[in-house]
């Protein structure tokens, strides 16, 4: 049985020395709190030394004894503490001296017997039960003359004082009639201390010095109660069994098995159940914290439900449901959302049936007060005949519902953008305004993340449709330049259509339509046609080529090639498109005696491809603000001002860039800076 001992003096000694953190931590320097940390040391000393007896298995007695009676005495200075805050100094000071000079005789006489030949005039046993009278005693003073509204949290603390001095009373009475301590009940007085341990961390927990306090987690407490509350039916149970065991003759152990195994039984089925655990919430809110929700915890498992990254809408409704049902332990309910025309749709049920009519009433009285007074309808009149005024505004749709509980609107920017329906919880709730205001703010949080989820689900699709868009603009784009081609053809048609160099000429024009607009086909069809048709080609060749097809227009351009081998890695139509398009435009702001030069040379791993013109060049506001803004044309109707964004598009897809410097009534410089596709043979 040694083993049990030593264990239970153990969780003595760690409870207690956990409660010394938690008060070093919070609570340093406070009212009581150095004498609650020196009472606390001082029963982490008591436990030790009954350890170290254990563990060593040698005779401690005279230590463990002394260190027993500093520990109760460490206990009477906080009781002390107590009085005095609440009677004076002056009223228990003949108390306060009785008290002092009985551990002081109890100290000196234990020193005495325990490192000297002198003997104890009485027993041992007598001086730890006097201890212990006297303990419980000055705890009932300090109960009885504690003001009222200090007895709310502080009852608990003279609770745990109670039991221990009441235990030990118990103990040594047990021990003066036998002459011997009961092994039993000595084993088990490390356990009963190291439960005293969380109702002090109650107490602090609940004093109202609003300049300190420890807050103990709601878990702890809820687990500690439910152990505490097992552990008392464990007891009651083996007390019963060891009655059953001691007078039951033949049966006795088979009946002491049985009731063991059965309470036990009971125990897990009964914790397991989530009705029970929700019930032991309830209680330990009501009656052992001063505000009925943990706050930070809720907002925090809110928050990290609702944040949790997600693909699938359904998904986040779910855990919008779950969000606001968990923090009353209702089993689910139903989310109504906007469609966008001010009709509210189902979109997701936990624990509900889903058919479940639309609701059709843009316009109804229902939604109004949802909106204008973010109103709680509560449903279950049966337990709320008059909280809900409006109780009549509920469509009968809604009463239908089954276990129906409460309908919270969920309003964002004042918007309404939807509403839920939460079923009854597993242990009836009383709503109070603590409920509403805690509702009301998660039922916000709920809304903003539901909304931004729509709108990013609406940003996607706009960016799909910009795509679509923008692959439709170049089309257009393309064709509009492919027209004037053969527009050009057609005018020059009749005048020239005997000439066999012209006729030549306009074939060579159409069968290049003609591959061009297949080309732009292909991409309509393909997103993935830039990708496949990028290859490495010679910048040269399609400088030459984009100087071909402006060479009608005047300024003719000139071309300068520094360096021939300059390879890119791109769609050579686009490349030429590109080129082309800032070449004409160049020649289109400058006059017919003016000039246009192409130059081109690399550095730094790129190639810089340079347009000048002495045109009519342009501000900086105006490059910066409407050169490279699609649909923004100079052109009247005959542009549609997409060129510019479209060559800078198709340039920064190959990790380039455009830059422009221009001064009006100057000229420009278009730059144009490509990766090139492998480094240059020296």
């Amino acid at each position: 049985m040694t083993h049990i001992g030593l264990t239970s003096y153990q969780a003595s000694m760690a409870m207690f020395s956990i409660l010394i953190i938690l008060l070093l931590t919070r609570w340093r320097g406070r009212q009581f709190g150095n004498y609650l940390i020196l009472a606390s040391l001082a029963s982490v000393a008591w436990s030790f030394v009954i350890v170290l007896q254990y563990t060593l298995a040698i005779n401690l007695s005279p230590e463990i004894g002394l260190t027993e009676i500093a520990r109760n005495f460490t206990w009477f200075l906080l009781i002390f503490e107590f009085l005095k805050r609440d009677n004076g100094e002056q009223n228990l000071s003949a108390f306060k001296r009785v008290v002092l000079i009985t551990c002081g005789i109890a100290f000196a006489l234990f020193i005495l017997a325990g490192y000297t030949p002198f003997k104890l005039p009485i027993s041992s046993f007598w001086v730890m039960l006097i201890l212990a009278i006297l303990g419980l005693v000055t705890v009932e003073q300090a109960y009885r003359n504690t003001v009222h509204q200090h007895l709310s949290f502080m009852k608990f603390i003279y609770i745990a004082l109670t039991a221990i001095f009441a235990y030990d009373i118990y103990l040594y009475g047990q021990a003066t009639l036998e002459s011997r301590i009961n092994s039993d009940l000595w084993q088990a007085r490390g356990v009963i201390n190291a439960v005293i341990a969380p109702l002090i961390a109650m107490t602090m927990s609940r004093t109202n010095d609003t300049e300190s306090y420890i807050l103990p987690s709601r878990q702890v407490v809820f687990y500690s109660a439910s152990l505490i509350g097992a552990g008392s039916v464990l007891l009651i149970m083996a007390a019963a069994g060891y009655y059953i065991k001691l007078y039951g003759g033949e049966w006795g152990r088979v009946l002491q098995v049985i009731i063991g195994f059965t309470t036990f039984l009971i125990i897990v089925v009964a914790f397991s159940s989530a009705d029970t655990r929700a019930f032991i919430k309830v209680l330990l809110n009501k009656h052992f914290f001063n505000l009925k929700y943990d706050y930070r915890e809720e907002w925090l498992r809110l928050i990290h439900l609702l944040s949790t990254p997600t693909a699938e809408s359904k998904e986040l409704y779910t855990r919008a449901i779950r969000a606001i049902a968990d923090i009353f332990d209702s089993p689910g309910g139903i989310l109504y959302l906007n469609d966008g025309n001010d009709f509210f749709n189902p979109v997701e049920s936990e624990k509900v049936p889903t058919q479940h009519q639309l609701f059709e009433q843009p316009q109804g009285q229902f939604l109004e007060k949802l909106h204008d007074e973010e109103w709680v309808f509560i449903i279950d009149q049966e337990n709320y005949p008059t909280d809900d005024r409006y109780h009549l505004l509920l469509p009968n749709w809604v009463k239908s519902i089954r276990d129906a509980w409460l309908v919270l609107p969920l309003i964002n920017e004042g918007n309404l953008i939807g509403f839920l329906i939460l079923l009854k919880p597993r242990v009836n709730i009383k709503i109070t305004w603590e409920d509403l205001d805690l509702l009301r703010t998660a039922g916000r949080q709920v809304a903003s993340y539901l909304e931004r989820h729509q709108k990013t689900e609406l940003l996607s699709e706009a960016k799909q449709f910009d795509t679509y868009h923008k692959l439709t603009a170049f089309i257009v784009h393309d064709l509009k330049n492919l027209i004037a081609q053969q527009s050009l053809v057609v005018k020059n048609a009749a005048k020239h259509k005997n000439n066999p160099e012209f006729v030549e000429d306009a074939i060579d024009t159409i069968d290049n339509s003609v591959a061009r607009m297949q080309t732009l086909l292909s991409k309509l069809y393909s997103s993935e046609g830039d990708a496949k048709e990028a290859q490495p080609v010679y910048v040269s060749q399609l400088l030459n080529e984009a100087l071909t097809k402006c060479q009608h227009l005047v300024p003719v351009p000139s071309l300068t090639i520094q360096d021939d081998s300059a390879q890119i890695a791109a769609d050579p139509d686009q490349m030429i498109m590109v080129f082309t398009h800032l070449i004409k435009n160049a020649q289109q702001a400058t006059t017919e005696d003016g000039f246009v030069d192409v130059n081109m040379y690399t550095q730094r791993g790129q190639v810089v491809i340079e347009v000048e013109d002495n045109g009519e060049g342009m501000s900086e506001a105006f490059i910066r603000e409407r050169l490279f803004k699609p649909f923004d044309s100079t052109k009247s109707s005959k542009g549609m001002g997409i060129g510019a964004y479209q060559a800078q598009e198709i340039v920064r897809s190959l990790k380039g860039d455009i830059k422009v410097d221009s001064t009006p009534k100057v000229g420009s410089i278009f730059t144009v800076y490509i990766p090139l596709a492998q480094p240059i043979a020296a």
